[in-house]
């Protein structure tokens, strides 16, 4: 089962997490072009539905519309043939198998991979902590009105803004925008098991949108697992934790020098 919030698709049974957005709205997408290959029944009868399986279909798919209106799909494979029928649908058709073949995609497929739902582009903070070090980099604009343009910045200790080299900024970013979980625990238990009450990082990023909604994603990531070339991330927006490859952050930035611009000297 799952629900829709804004934008975004939650599983809400077997398990709460977050879907894949795109993989959902593909599912939904074939389902409201989907066409009959051929009318199998005029009447769909008690007699044809148990012919056809429909009696006791393979999948039952309810939806329930933006206006409230439920609508009931029902699927069968029988004998490599895809049958369907709906609440809307007086007949017993057969269709594609592929959209059979779509729908009996295992949860563990559906799930949003991502560990962090953003656009690098919509950031304007980034917070990180590594061990001791705190760096914090910000975006503003700068330049005549008309002609302004987006620079990223860092925040020294005492409170100055000095220039940062954006491309490396941005390319962090993107770093983070793109980083996917290769598996999840979704009944994490105490946090040292993972290594999550000393984290090798804490990131903070802040995000502004077209529409000036603003949103905050505070990540953990653990100590490397023993035994295992993984990391445990905890995003506080959710209560699973999500298990990356941990040469995935092998390169990041230890410090404030991971962000400045190159100095050319003779």
């Amino acid at each position: 089962k799952l629900i829709k919030k804004e934008e975004n698709w939650y599983f809400t049974n077997p398990i709460e997490a977050l879907a894949s957005t795109s993989q959902i709205d593909s599912i939904l997408s074939n389902l409201s072009t989907v066409k009959a290959k051929n009318f199998l029944a005029e009447e769909k009868r008690p007699e044809d539905l148990k012919a056809s399986g429909l009696d006791r279909p393979q999948y039952t798919i309810k939806l329930i519309l933006a206006d409230g209106q439920e609508l009931v799909i029902n699927l069968n494979k029988n004998e490599e043939k895809a049958l369907a029928t709906s609440s809307q649908l007086a007949k017993i058709v057969e269709v594609e198998t592929q959209l059979i073949n779509n729908i009996a995609r295992p949860v563990s497929e559906l799930r949003e991979k991502k560990v962090a739902l953003f656009n690098s582009w919509e950031a304007t903070s980034l917070a990180i902590k590594k061990g001791d070090k705190f760096f914090e980099a910000i975006k503003e604009k700068s330049g005549e009105k008309g002609q302004e343009r987006e620079e990223w910045y860092l925040l020294t200790e005492a409170g100055q803004k000095e220039l940062a080299d954006s491309s490396k900024v941005e390319s962090f970013l993107r770093k983070l925008e793109y980083l996917q979980a290769v598996d999840f625990i979704d009944s994490p238990e105490d946090s040292k098991k993972y290594g999550l009450d000393k984290p090798e990082y804490e990131i903070t990023i802040k995000v502004q949108n077209e529409d000036n909604k603003g949103k905050s994603i505070h990540l953990l990531f653990g100590q490397k697992l023993e035994g295992k070339n993984q990391i445990v991330i905890r995003n506080s927006n959710f209560n699973y934790l999500f298990l990356i490859e941990a040469n995935s952050i092998a390169d990041w930035p230890a410090g404030t020098e991971g962000f400045k611009p190159f100095e050319i000297t003779n």
